[in-house]
Formats: structure tokens, C-alpha cells, sequence
């Protein structure tokens, strides 16, 4: 199903190039694995923007990983300076 609708958007010509990369970027993030579809109140559109959403929100968070690359730097340069310091 997923590969179905990446090659929709791939082939669609009213969208621009910038959408189609956003959407296959984000229809590659998605699992589709646990949505039934055999149920016959499934609304496609809906599943697929609501995980969309989760997949956007989980891109969003923010993490401390940079602040703490450039902390344990700013500490080595430090610990140096100390060690090499021969004045």
C-alpha cells in the first residue's frame, strides 16, 4: 500500500518537485504495518495523516545532543590549555 501511493506521488504532475520529495520522505517514515484493512469504516486519508502527524512530531523533538557535543569540546580545549599551558 505504501509503495502504491510513494509512486502516486513520484507520477503526479501538479505537484511540485519539493512536495514530492517532503511527501516520499515522509511516507518512508511511516508504518503502515498495524492498520487493518479489512475494516470497512477505514478512511485511508485519515490513517495516513494522522501517522504523518505522529512522524512530524517525533522529526520535532528537540535534542540536547549538540549542546552537549559542543560542551564535552569547549571541556577537552580546557583540560588543554591547562595541561599544555607553560608559562
Amino acid at each position: 500500500m505504501k509503495t502504491q501511493l510513494v509512486t502516486s506521488v513520484k507520477q503526479d504532475g501538479v505537484t511540485n518537485k519539493w512536495q514530492k520529495r517532503i511527501l516520499k520522505f515522509l511516507l518512508n517514515k511511516i508504518q503502515l504495518g498495524d492498520v487493518d484493512f479489512s475494516d470497512e469504516n477505514l478512511n485511508l486519508s485519515n490513517v495516513v495523516s494522522d501517522k504523518i502527524n505522529d512522524a512530524l512530531t517525533d522529526l520535532a523533538k528537540p535534542s540536547n545532543k549538540l549542546f552537549y557535543i559542543i560542551l564535552g569540546v569547549h571541556i577537552v580545549f580546557l583540560v588543554l590549555a591547562i595541561v599544555l599551558d607553560k608559562t
